[in-house]
This record gives structure tokens, sequence and C-alpha cells, in this order.
């Protein structure tokens, strides 16, 4: 043992304690990474002769010893374990290589390394203080991930002349000539655009067989066993490195594309495409000289190969090809590809539902691809602009006003992203929808774990999983495997990537061409080139430097973070939108994706894994970025429009330096605060616990990234004196009191934003220090922003922050289209619309404006709301006021006094009785063979649009009328899905239907004959279409609930504290889930047969929720068929064969042991369970065995559900039994 001196232990599967190293006495180079070993480093720092110690990739905790004495250690791995404390004592001489990286080391870092050190890694720790790069000249140096700050650069003319110089040698370094893709003019897309698209392949012999393959492809993915045989004719293509670049790229494109639908579709499923196939791609890559590294002839079981680079940016073409001309500048090349419309797809991968019949038409399932690369188009500066910054971070100070205008322009890349992801549209009927049941089985997963990828941690081809835990990826045509996500995270500097998807976003880079790899992290480290971080140099200017142009630079940069991070920001409402569709996907077919989310049993709930995984990666991004600069405003006045009009004009002094200038239509997020009588009572409870509890309790908050984020937001401290009131002040005390706040106080939150419309758009001189934003309220006595607002209407020194989020305002620019466009409003709902009424600009199209008002006076004031829609509607605005036209609604009580307008259509005022019903009204006012509903019914029919906004009631009423006979009557759905109607709703005050429902009702509303039910937090909704239709995430998502609880995927989204969502939901509440444990009262808990039977009834209601799920999800997965069928395909078709087999086979051995296990009773009864044999592919290749399995399943499910729902109502009537007689709702009343 003394006498060893090499020991190589790597690549094991060893744990344990790291120990008995001692005696190695000899030991000169020891390497025990990617094992498991735990435990602390004790041993290494006596092995005095040890050059080389690899230690990475192991589960090592605590801190680092002092190493000095190893006088002769030259290399030193401890990158990817567990490691914490500050930063180690290490030799001051000799060592040449330090790697630290992703650990959980903290503090300052020694800036006395000098000498031989050349590689530095440090990145994903939390090291801070001040990084002085002046220090170090080192080969190799990573610092990103941690929370440094860096000095700017010194402002001598003379330095300021250098650095230019060395950034203009640098910049151009970023953005490599010749066959790269990466440009300043067009991003990530290809330059070159007209050659990619319409490259020259005379070079490369036999393509013409391969084109009229792609060419016949719509037809043949049809038939999936017919595309088979033709693909296995495909002759293999040879290309070199000498091969044009442009071709290279389509041979890739082609032979990604083919692979991927080979392997797929068919019956069976993944068949390893043929070798010529195969080796065409590969060849391919090489000569691109790609940096996915291939085991070249290694099997697996998912050789798809289709990636990002492949799909979204090859494999898009024009729509219509004309006037296109090689020459064509970048802008015009930008404005043509930030259209999807204008896009088709080179090789589909999957047979798609055409919507628009005119060849070579978009599908909805290309349009997910088409807006990707949109998406790149959109962001094409974006690279350009990150680079220019990272350039000017030393010269910060000098160059602030060049950098404001640079931010600003970031800033508006980010929320036209967002917007181009808001195209992407759920609803059936759009030509832009994406259907989650058809993309889930159609398409392959979008990144898929390969044997075959190298590993770029371990350099290993090391099977499926690397030694620490994660999936290797081949980086498919994802959202998440988008180089936008990757630039942005590099610019705002991501601190972490400990995540499972952070971890999966860095690998995604591995499979970038090379000039896109080092572009991004050269961004993400340009410590690497001798200059800081952009976000280091911001954080190293004291808070009281912060002025004039710093100050918008700051500003401008938060707003960059809000916009992408933010709980409004680009990433949350994406993912938003995203659940649904994950639901869709996981709950029909889908066998993986990202986040090793993989589909199960639909009990296993993948779809919420996977959005837990989305959302914690967004976090992981925001927790530790630069701190807020938020915008404090305060309150110039809160008055009452009018007495007794319970509505409030609220006017928010903003200071002018603030870029994001909000306008009229759009929104604002309100952060509020509760007012001291509603918290004091609690912190003098609070303050009654022992100082140890207390410690605990506040230290457990304070570790909060909500909490710490939220304090910097209102800028305020927090630290170990904060004090109770601070987080009681801030915190939602919703359902808090005296009885509960010591086990409340843990899991309190901050106070969630309260979103609003814009009234009026900010007006200022220049000379003015401050703007005005003004909104409307409506009276709430016991809502938090209006008890603030009241308490601080008198006071223009308290302050508050607000922030203007990325969503889109429900108005459009009007002046953008020439359509007519029909606004309906009711009270504070005009708020968003007002700014219409103002428009000083020519407008060239037809404007109807109605709005419903309690407000009554005998005059009208020229400022009031009426008094602006009067001037409006009567006096010319300009030249073309006639096309604006009003309707003044009055729905007060008493209105015998009110003002009389003229008569006529332009500007028509309309009463209906105060005690007229809401859902009467608008027949009321649009009766038949009115004007004002022959007026309306012009302008829908000429393809006007339609927005809506007020209360829950009145915004379900205006739809209710639309969705009329002679209206819009079956159009609503697609209304919406285009986009030509949308509706901004928001909860009223109206208590909740009283009629309660027992959980056999709501099981038994899925028969055929009745009105589905579902359950969403004690409150029992019907699912009309109307409420389908009207949803943002489409309609497919209901039709898993149906006749079930939805509670836990409503909430897990948020949707419980939306008042958007809350108030789209409200009119369609019937009634209330009776709460059988109220009927329990603590003496009758006493006796054991109560108790039992209580058990036994909840157990049995939790089973017939799950139960419901999977019965759902099974219905709508044989839904595909009715898809497939509209699509021409015939049931005889290989394609229908092949899912029929797919969702029988999942039932049998998935679904089916599942609800035997929840009701093995009742399984057992019924007659069809025996007929549910295991049968081979072949068996499904007659349609008529195909309808009639699925008639046998479908069947079988509606018993059960029958026998479940007959099961529950016995159960309940066991409890009536028990308790006083009658029904559990009678016999609730009797107890009370």
């Amino acid at each position: 043992m003394p006498n060893i001196r090499f020991l190589n232990l790597s690549n094991n599967s060893f744990h344990g304690v790291l120990r008995n190293l001692t005696p190695l006495t000899s030991l000169i180079h020891l390497n025990v990474a990617n094992n498991k070993f735990t435990g602390r480093l004790n041993n290494i720092t006596w092995l005095a002769d040890l050059e080389f110690a690899d230690l990475s990739f192991n589960e090592l905790s605590g801190g680092i010893r002092i190493i000095t004495r190893l006088k002769k250690l030259k290399h030193l791995k401890l990158n990817n374990n567990k490691l914490s404390g500050g930063f180690p004592e290490i030799p001051d001489f000799g060592l040449e290589t330090l790697w630290l990286q992703n650990n959980n080391f903290d503090g300052a870092f020694n800036p006395q390394l000098q000498g031989s050190l050349t590689s530095l890694r440090l990145n994903n720790n939390r090291f801070s203080g001040i990084f002085n790069m002046e220090n170090l000249t080192l080969n190799e140096i990573d610092i990103y991930g941690n929370l440094f700050q860096l000095e700017p650069a010194k402002k001598t003319a003379k330095e300021s002349d250098d650095q230019s110089i060395r950034n203009s040698v640098k910049m151009k370094e970023l953005f490599p000539t010749g066959a790269h893709i990466i440009s300043k003019e067009y991003g990530f897309l290809p330059r070159h655009l007209c050659k990619l698209m319409y490259p020259n392949m005379e070079g490369i012999a036999r393509y013409k067989e391969w084109s009229v393959l792609i060419s016949q492809l719509p037809n043949l993915l049809l038939n999936p066993s017919r595309l088979r045989d033709e693909i296995d004719k495909l002759p293999r293509l040879t290309t070199t490195k000498d091969t044009e670049y442009h071709a290279l790229l389509r041979v890739s494109c082609m032979a990604s594309n083919l692979c991927h639908v080979y392997h797929y579709h068919g019956n069976p499923q993944k068949v390893q495409p043929p070798q010529n196939l195969k080796d065409t791609w590969l060849e391919a890559r090489a000569s691109l000289q790609w940096s996915v590294e291939v085991n070249h002839r290694q099997e697996t079981d998912n050789a798809h190969y289709l990636t990002y680079m492949d799909f979204i940016v090859s494999n898009c073409q024009p729509a219509d090809s004309t006037g296109l001309y090689p020459e064509m500048p970048a802008k015009e090349w930008i404005r043509l590809l930030s259209d999807p419309t204008n896009l088709r797809v080179l090789v589909p991968t999957a047979p798609v539902k055409v919507i628009v019949p005119t060849p070579p038409g978009p599908n909805q399932e290309d349009t997910f691809y088409m807006v990707q690369t949109s998406m790149l188009a959109v962001s094409a500066g974006l690279p350009a602009l990150v680079a220019e910054l990272q350039m000017l971070g030393p010269r910060l100070t000098s160059k602030a006003a060049k950098v404001g205008g640079k931010l600003k322009e970031v800033l508006y890349i980010v929320r036209n992203v967002t917007a181009m992801f808001e195209r992407i549209s759920l609803h059936e009927g759009n030509v832009e929808a994406v259907t989650s049941l058809f993309f889930g089985r159609m398409f392959a997963s979008t990144v898929i774990p390969a044997k075959f990828v190298k590993n770029p941690e371990t350099g290993q081809y090391d099977a499926f999983r690397s030694k620490n835990g994660h999936l290797i990826l081949t980086p498919g045509p994802g959202g998440q495997a988008s180089p936008f996500f990757a630039l942005m995270d590099s610019f705002l500097n991501r601190k972490h990537y400990g995540t499972n998807l952070g971890h999966h976003s860095s690998l995604h880079m591995n499979s970038y061409p090379a000039d896109w790899r080092n572009f991004l992290m050269a961004v993400r480290s340009p410590h690497k080139h001798g200059y800081g971080h952009f976000e280091e140099y911001l954080r190293s200017f004291p808070e009281a430097s912060i002025t004039g142009d710093l100050e918008k630079c700051f500003d401008l940069y938060s707003s960059i973070v809000e916009a992408y991070l933010g709980d409004n920001g680009l990433l949350a409402r994406h993912l938003l939108k995203l659940h649904g569709y994950l639901t869709g996907m996981f709950r029909t077919g889908r066998e993986g994706t990202i986040g090793d989310a993989k589909a199960g049993s639909i009990l296993n709930h993948t779809e919420d894994v996977l959005y837990k995984s989305i959302e914690s990666s967004r976090l992981e991004r925001l927790k530790d970025s630069l701190p807020p600069y938020s915008r404090m405003v305060s309150v110039q006045s809160f008055e009452e429009v009018s007495e007794g009009s319970k509505v409030w004009n609220l006017r928010l002094n903003v200071p002018t330096w603030c870029h994001d200038e909000p306008e009229a239509g759009g929104h604002i997020l309100l952060h509020p605060k509760n007012i001291p009588e509603r918290y004091e009572h609690l912190n003098a409870e609070l303050v009654k616990m022992s100082e140890s509890d207390q410690t605990e309790i506040m230290g457990h908050l304070i570790s909060n990234g909500s909490w710490l984020r939220h304090f910097q937001l209102w800028r305020r401290k927090i630290d170990d004196t904060t004090k109770w009131n601070a987080f009681l002040e801030l915190g939602d005390l919703f359902g808090v009191d005296i009885g509960n706040i010591k086990s409340k106080i843990r899991s309190l939150m901050p106070l969630r934003p309260r979103i609003y419309s814009i009234a009026f758009a900010p007006r200022k001189k220049p000379s003015d220090t401050t703007k005005t934003v003004s909104l409307f309220i409506r009276t709430l006595d016991e809502g938090v922003v209006f008890r603030m607002l009241t308490n601080l209407k008198d006071s223009s020194s308290h302050l508050f922050p607000v922030v203007v989020p990325v969503s889109p305002p429900l108005l459009p620019t009007l002046e953008n289209s020439s359509k007519p466009i029909v606004l309906f409003s009711a009270g504070t709902g005009i708020s968003p619309f007002l700014s219409v009424i103002e428009k000083a600009k020519l407008l060239d199209r037809d404007i109807y404006f109605v709005w419903f008002t309690n407000i009554c006076s005998t005059e009208i004031p020229g400022e009031s709301l009426e008094g602006r829609l009067a001037a409006a509607s009567e006096k010319p605005l300009d030249l073309s006021s006639s096309k604006f036209q009003s309707l003044v609604v009055c729905t007060s009580k008493d209105h015998s006094k009110r003002h009389k307008r003229a008569d006529d259509i332009k500007g028509r005022e309309f009463h209906v009785e105060g005690t007229c019903q809401r859902d009467h009204r608008m027949t009321t006012v649009f009766s038949e063979r009115s004007n004002h509903l022959k007026h309306l019914k012009s302008l829908i029919n000429n393809g006007g649009d339609i927005r809506v906004c007020g209360s829950s009631g009145f915004v379900n009423s205006v739809i209710t009328f639309l969705e009329s006979p002679g209206i819009g009557h079956g159009s609503l759905g697609s209304w919406i899905g285009s986009g030509r109607l949308k509706v901004e709703a928001f909860s009223s005050r109206e208590a909740p239907p009283e009629k309660e429902f027992e959980p056999h009702q709501i099981l038994a509303s899925v028969r055929p004959e009745s009105m589905p039910l579902m359950v969403l937090n004690g409150g029992v909704y019907k699912v009309t279409q109307q409420l389908k239709d009207i949803h943002p995430g489409g309609a497919q998502i209901f039709d898993f609930y149906l006749g079930t609880d939805g509670s836990r995927a409503f909430n897990q989204i948020k949707h419980n504290v939306s008042s958007k969502v809350l108030g789209m939901m409200q009119p369609y509440q019937v009634g209330q889930l009776v709460d059988a444990t109220k009927l329990f009262a603590e003496e009758k808990l006493k006796s054991e047969s109560m108790r039992v039977l209580k058990t036994d009834y909840d157990q049995v209601c939790k089973r017939a929720w799950s139960m419901m799920e999977i019965r759902n999800a099974i219905r709508v997965e044989y839904e595909l068929h009715v898809v497939l069928d509209s699509m021409g395909n015939k049931r005889d078709a290989n394609l229908h064969a092949a899912e029929a087999y797919k969702s029988y086979s999942r039932f049998t051995t998935t679904h089916l042991p599942v609800l035997n296990s929840l009701f093995p009773e009742s399984c057992k009864r019924l007659p069809a369970m025996r007929s549910f044999e295991n049968h081979p592919q072949e068996y499904f290749q007659e349609p008529k065995i195909q309808e009639h399995v699925q008639e046998r399943v479908c069947t079988f499910l509606d018993v059960l559900v029958e026998d479940v729902s007959n099961l529950l109502e016995q159960k309940s009537r066991e409890l009536r039994t028990m308790l006083l007689g009658g029904d559990i709702c009678t016999a609730r009343k009797s107890e009370e």
C-alpha cells in the first residue's frame, strides 16, 4: 500500500465515506471521479506527494480543510459535489488547475491567486465580493453563476480608447465570418437564407430520389407501412467537408426528419431506420462539424435524430416564393420569417389536419415549429445587442445613455417573443391551433434519452444516465432547446443550473454548431476575454450612485428581468399555456419529454411533475438575479367618480425615468400592503412565542426566495433584524386570525400583485419629474388594495411598487387594421377602452362602443367618464370621427333626472330597468328589429373584432348573446381561437349558488343525457361548450376532469388566486359540493361505527375521483380516431390500426390494473371485464375490430361509472341512517 503511486477508481458505482487514504504515502495520482462517495475531505491533506487529484462528480460534503501542505499539487478537481464553506487555502505556488464549479461554496474569493495557475473554474457557486479581473492572467477561467461584483473600468481617456479598441476586436471574434450561421444581421438564423431554402444540390448524386419522396410525404404519412417501404429504397447520400454548406444543411435536415418519421410512425412503432438513412445523417453532421458526437454503429431504441438545428432552423420554407430574390435585404427576410403564416415546413414529420385547404396550406402541428422559427426571426437582433452590452459593461458610467438605448431594444425583443408564443392557440378550428392529443401521439417527444450521445461532463458513452443521475439527451426541436433561452439566461447571468431542467438546458448547447456554442459561452463567461459580465458591473454600483442615465439602465434591466422571468413574464405565461397542453399529451400516450417525465398511470400526474420541474427552473433563474430596481409610486388622488357610484379613480405619480411608460389599455401590476389595523393584533400574538421559535420560523421565512425578492421589490432589507411587522404588512393574511396565526406563519407567502387596466395615457411636460397613470377600482371594503388606498389617499409620501407586465393589452392597436371593432364594457370594465375615446389620430375603422353603467347624475361633467364619451360621440375629434359610435346603457334604478342626449345611433343613450336581470339586458337593448341589433350585425358580418371587459356575470351575458342564432351561433370557438373575440372578466361580489351536490351526483353527470359537472375547491361547475370555447387553454383540458375533482390541477397553476380566472369561472358555478365532514359533530365522532363509516366514505370518494380521471383520459384518447377520420384517413389504413393497438394496449396494461385496484369488487362484477384479452397488433387491421374494441372499452367504463356512482349513493344512505335521517343536505340543515 505505501508504494502505490497511481490509483484510478473513476467511473464506477463505489459509495460510502472516502477514507483510509493516509497509508498511501507515495500516491501522486488520485482519480475517484464519477462515483457516489460521501462524507468529508479529511485524508487527502496528508498525501504530501500528491500531484493530481480528481474527486469530481461525487457526493462529498462539508468544507475543505487547509491544503497548503500539498506543496507538489498541480491539478485539483473537486467540481460537481456538495461541498460548502469559504474559499479554501491552497498552495501559493505550483498549482495549475483548480476546479470547484457546481458546489455550494460561498464567501469572498481569494484575489491573490497568481503564478502558475492556468485553469480556474468557480462557476455555479455562491462566491461574492469584488472580483478584480486585472489580478489574473489565465488560459481558462469560468466564474459565471456566482454573486461577484466587478469594478468598472477606469475613466481616463487613454484607457477608455484602449478598451474600445480591445472590445471592437472581441466583438468581431464573437461573430465569425464564412459559412458559420450566427451573424449580426440574422442572429441565430443562417445568413444567406435564400441559399438555405433553395440550395444547389447538383453535386450530390441521387438526391432527386430523396426529393421525390419528400414531395410524397403528406400522403405517405397516412400509410406508414408503405412509407417505410419507400424509405427503405432510398440510397445513401455521400457528402464531405467540401460539399456546399447549404446543401449539407438540406441533407442533414431531410435525413434527420426521415429517421424520425420512420422510427415513430406505423405498426409496430419504434423501428430502427435503415442504415443508409442513419449514415447519411451522421456523415452530413460530421461534414458540418456539428458537435453531437455519435457512436457510429451502436444500437439504440430511440434513434430518431431529430434536432433543433435540423428542424427549426433548416426545415422551413416560404409559403409563397413570389417576390423573393437572393439579394433581398436582411430586414425583408426577417420581416417575412417573423410571421409564421408565411412559412411551411419542408419535411413534415407527422400526418396533420390541413385547416386551410389551399396547397401547400398550413396545418395545426407544424405551426408549433414555424412559430419557433419566427421567434428566432423576431429576436434576430438580440445576439448583437447582448454582445455590445457585454462590451459596454466596463464603461457603464460614461456610456449609460447608449447602454439604456440598447437595453430598451432588448426589452422590446423579449416582449415581441412573448407575443409570438401567444400566437400558438390551443383552440380547435383555428389555423394556428396545436392539438395536444394529436401532437402527443403523432409526434415524438421533443427530447429523447439516447445511448449514442457522448456525455460532455465525463467524455464517456455512459448509457442512459450520467453519473450524477441526469439523462443524456439528444436535444430535439422543443422550446427548451431554443438558443433564445440560452442567450437570455447567459445575458441575465443565470447563477445556477442545478435543477433538472437547468442541467438539461446547459447540455442543449452541446448539440449546437460550434459558433453558436462559442458565442453563448462567451456571453455567459466573458471573463475568458478579460472583462466581467454585464450584470456583475451593475452589481458594483452602490445605490447612492444610481442617478441620471444610469438610473434608467437599472430600470430597464429590471424590466427585462420581469419580462422574461417574472410571474407574468415570458416563461411564466408560456408555462401556464403549456400546462393544459402537457396534460393532454401525457394522459393520452405521450411517452417522455424533458425533465425525465415519463408517462405511466394517469394517477402519477406526469404533467404536474414536469410543470413543477419547469417552474422550479424559472424560480432558480429568478432567485439570484439582480435585485429589482422597482418603480415606487405614490397616490396623487383617490376619488369616487360620482357619489354612490362605488367606482373610484386612482391617479398614481410615476417617475418619469421609468422606461415602460404604460399606454392606455395596457396593464399594470400593483403590489399592495396590509394596513396596520389588519395585522397589529397578530403581531402581538407572535411576540408571545419563545425567542428560539421566533428565530427559527423567521429564519425559515428569510430563506424563502419569494420573500427575498418581495422585500427587494419594496426596497427593504431582510436580515436577522427583521421584525414580524415586516412580514405581516406584506404577507397574504387571507384566512389568518388570532386562533391559527402560529400554525400559519411558517407558510406565510407575500401578497400577490393585483393587475389593473390603465384607463388614460400618461401625460407629462418635459419639465415634469413625474407623470400620472389613471386606474379605476371598485369599492371592496375588505379588499387589500382598496383598504390600502383609502388609508393612503391623503398622503403622497407613502410609496409602493408597481410593475408593467408583458401581457398584451385587451384592445389591439387600432391603427394596424381597417376592420370594424365592437367594444362591450360594464362599470370599471371601461378602463382598457378609454383610449379610444381620447384618440387624436385618424382611425380608418368603424368603432362601436357599448357601455353598461349604473352611474346616474343630473349633469355630465366634461371630465367624467360619460363626459368624455359624450364628447367623443357628439363632437368631431377629427375628419374620421363619424366612424366612432357609442351607446350608453344605464342600469341604475333611478334615471328619471338623467341628462338626455340626441337620439341617434352615433351617441345614443339607452335605459333599462335596474331590476332587470343581467341575462335579459342584452336582449332588451339589442331587441329584434332594433337599429342597435342591425348595426351590430353589420359590423360582425364585416369581420369585425369584438372585445368584452367587465364583471364575470356581464361578460357571460355578452358571450351568451353573441352565441345566439343569427349572430355568432357555432362560431364562438373559432372567434376566440383566431383572436377575433377576446374577453377580460373580473370576479364579482355575488354569493355562490346555495345548491349542494353529493359526490355520486357529480359522477353521474357524465351520462349522455346530463350536463357534465366538475368540482373546483368545493364549488360545483357546469362544463358547457361555451366554457370550453372561452378557455384560453383550449377545450380539451376540461374533458379530463368531467365528473371529478379538478382542484389539484387548478391550484397547481395558481388559478385559485387569479381574480381573472375566478371571474371567468364564476357564471358557471351551479352550487357547492356537500361537505360531509361538517355533519359530524365532535360527540358523534366518538362513536367507533361513525368514524369507520366516515373514513370509508372519504376513501371511496377519493378513489372515485381517481377512477373518473382514468375514464376521461381513455375517452379523450379514442377521440384521435375521429381526428384521423376527418383527415380522410381510412379505417383500414395502417395508421388507424397502429393507434387502435396502442390505445388498447395502454388500456389493458396500464389503465385496467389501476381501475381494478381502485374498485376490485365492481370490476369483478362487470361481464365486460372478462373480454379484455391480449391481442396482437395484427388483430386491429380490420376497421370493424377497431370500432368493436373501442365500443367495448367505452361500455365497460360507462358501466363502471354507474356502479361506483351507485356505491357512493349507498354509502351516503348509510351515513343518513346514522345521522338524523333524510339526505345529507336535509340532515345538515336539521343539525344546524
